[in-house]
């Protein structure tokens, strides 16, 4: 007799209720990254006591009948609770953190990221499944992907790169409090290289990014928090400039690498900046390479899965890419970074994450 995988119900047993509630479920995940959206959780966060949805409606600006089908779902899901009249409406103290747009609010964020990347790509990479489709997507096909990704990590970075990233690599941790030079790769919107560059006055970081908008939003976040130890420039990582061999002694990588489309290329980029026993600390995503490892064991697989067939993947192979993906495997990322002259030193799952992330910290060999 076959035997259910780990994870699986039994294979006798009827799928119906499963797939109801799998429905269910993501039919939740869409109404809440509307009321995120909206910020009606937000509103109902401000107001006093069980409110009408006529009360919410006003508070938020908006138009009650909206509101009171919203409401419905997210009654129904339980997200939101209603009070013995059933006629008035209240966010429980504990659901707030996860459901505002505050620090913890990253997991309603995750729902409406995944609603916004199935909205703007879901055709096109339907259509790169079929052998006569399209090879992938671009980053066209995305408008607003940047800013959503940019809120990603934001609070770790802010929180938890300096103080309890760094500190794993006491090494590391000296020459930065001395002084040295990092580039921090792929830098988004630039917090971790504000994170970095205020945690340690007498370093020099510089941000890269191949984002036009990216790169301004970097300088502009700087500029706000009066930072001069840190700058950006606009540019590939497959293709750094010539006068920067051996410039740097640092590298920083943060949920970058699995959407590199060539990551050999750019690991020989990395080593050509670095020189000789320079450092690298990579950020990614928390997985196994094998399917069948990630059943159970990894509680956001399915969230990670979902979003690099919807973007990481598809991103990759329209450049021409390799195609690594976001679950593509702490053990494919050590296989490529160390067949690229890297001696892995270190790697575990990183601090305060909530188990999302996995850090590589190497050397040039």
């Amino acid at each position: 007799m076959q035997m259910a995988s780990k994870g699986e119900t039994d294979l006798s047993e009827d799928f119906g209720p499963q797939m109801t509630e799998i429905i269910q479920h993501g039919c939740a995940s869409v109404m809440i990254a509307m009321g995120y959206d909206l910020g009606l959780f937000d509103v109902m966060a401000e107001l006093s006591g069980p409110n009408s949805s006529e009360e919410i409606a006003a508070a938020a600006g908006m138009k009650e009948r909206y509101i009171r089908e919203w409401l419905g779902v997210m009654v129904t899901a339980k997200v939101v609770s209603i009070d013995a009249t059933g006629n008035k409406f209240f966010l429980p103290a504990n659901r707030v953190p996860y459901l505002t747009k505050g620090v913890s609010g990253m997991m309603a964020h995750e729902a409406s990221f995944m609603v916004n990347l199935t909205k703007n790509a879901f055709d096109k990479v339907k259509a790169s499944f079929l052998e006569a489709g399209p090879t992938g997507t671009s980053y066209d096909d995305y408008p607003g992907k940047f800013e959503l990704t940019a809120k990603f990590g934001e609070h770790w970075m802010k929180n938890h790169l300096a103080s309890s990233f760094i500190p794993l690599f006491p090494e590391l941790k000296t020459q930065l409090e001395s002084g040295i030079k990092v580039i921090d790769l792929g830098c988004g919107m630039g917090v971790s290289t504000c994170a970095l560059a205020k945690a340690f006055p007498k370093s020099t970081i510089h941000g890269v990014d191949f984002v036009d908008i990216n790169f301004q939003g970097a300088k502009k976040q700087a500029k706000e928090e009066s930072l001069k130890n840190c700058k950006f420039s606009a540019g590939d990582i497959s293709n750094l400039p010539d006068d920067w061999s051996g410039h740097f002694q640092y590298a920083f990588m943060n949920n970058v690498f699995h959407d590199l489309a060539h990551p050999m290329t750019c690991l020989a980029e990395i080593k050509r900046i670095l020189g000789p026993g320079g450092l690298l600390s990579i950020i990614d995503c928390h997985g196994y390479s094998a399917i069948k490892d990630n059943i159970d064991r990894v509680p956001a697989a399915v969230n990670l899965y979902s979003a690099s067939l919807l973007a990481c993947l598809p991103l990759s192979l329209g450049a021409g890419g390799v195609g690594l993906g976001a679950m593509c495997g702490v053990e494919k990322i050590k296989e490529v970074v160390t067949s690229a002259g890297f001696e892995m030193l270190q790697s575990g799952v990183a601090p305060e994450c909530r188990s999302y992330k996995h850090y590589f910290h190497c050397k040039v060999a």
